[in-house]
C-alpha cells in the first residue's frame, strides 16, 4: 500500500488559519503586516492612499484645511485686483475688502453665486 504525501500549498496569510507556521501577511487588526524595501522616494508619496487610510478626524481636518487656504489665495488675489469691480461691494478698509474677496471667493467656489 502506498503512502500518500499531503500537498503542501504556499498558504499567503490572507485566510484564517495559518497552517505552514509561517507569518502572516495580515494581522488580526486587519493591517498589513508586509514592509516594501528599496521602492524609490517618488512611488512612496501616493495622495489618494494616504487620505483613504487617515482618521475620520484628520481627514475632514485636512479638507477644512484646504478650503480655508483656497479661499484665502482667491480672496487675496480678488483684493489685490480690487474688489470694488465686483457687484455689491462697499467696504471701507483694507480688512473689509479682503473679508468680501473671501467672501466672495467662497461663494464662487460652492456655486452659491
Amino acid at each position: 500500500m502506498a503512502v500518500r504525501k499531503k500537498r503542501k500549498y504556499n498558504d499567503f496569510g490572507l485566510g484564517t488559519k495559518n497552517d505552514i507556521g509561517g507569518y502572516r501577511a495580515l494581522n488580526k487588526d486587519g493591517s498589513f503586516n508586509v514592509k516594501k524595501v528599496n521602492v524609490p522616494f517618488f512611488e512612496r508619496l501616493n495622495f489618494f492612499h494616504s487620505l483613504i487610510t487617515m482618521s475620520w478626524s484628520r481627514f475632514f481636518g485636512w479638507i477644512l484645511v484646504a478650503y480655508f487656504t483656497i479661499n484665502i489665495l482667491f480672496g487675496a488675489i480678488y483684493w489685490s485686483i480690487g474688489v470694488e469691480n465686483l457687484t455689491g461691494i462697499r467696504a471701507a478698509s483694507n480688512f473689509d475688502k479682503f473679508m468680501e474677496g473671501f467672501f466672495f471667493s467662497a461663494q464662487t467656489i460652492t456655486t452659491l453665486g
